[in-house]
């Protein structure tokens, strides 16, 4: 079970949905497993600084990142944006 004995909601922002749209099926697969386990743990993640300061990053695979927030009183993670690893670089 997740913390507390909870399972945490998925929820998905119109970004999120856009970004996961535009990646390679093998990938989604190991994304829809990711969400999976932060699902029942979702302190899986790290704190991200920055521009993105208070939220949480999930790496899912070597090159792919999932943006998300946790919201302990609904018991839901919502997940911001999915994207390539390599775009943190690009700037």
């Amino acid at each position: 079970m997740g913390i507390n004995n909870r399972i945490y909601k998925i929820e998905f922002s119109s970004k999120a949905l856009r970004d996961i749209g535009k990646i390679p099926e093998e990938i989604k697969e190991r994304l829809k497993n990711s969400l999976i386990d932060l699902s029942f743990n979702p302190y899986l993640g790290y704190k991200l600084l920055g521009k993105y300061k208070g939220k949480m990053a999930y790496d899912f695979s070597f090159r792919y990142r999932v943006i998300y927030d946790i919201d302990k009183e609904k018991g839901v993670i919502i997940v911001y944006e999915v994207w390539h690893r390599q775009r943190d670089y690009r700037k």
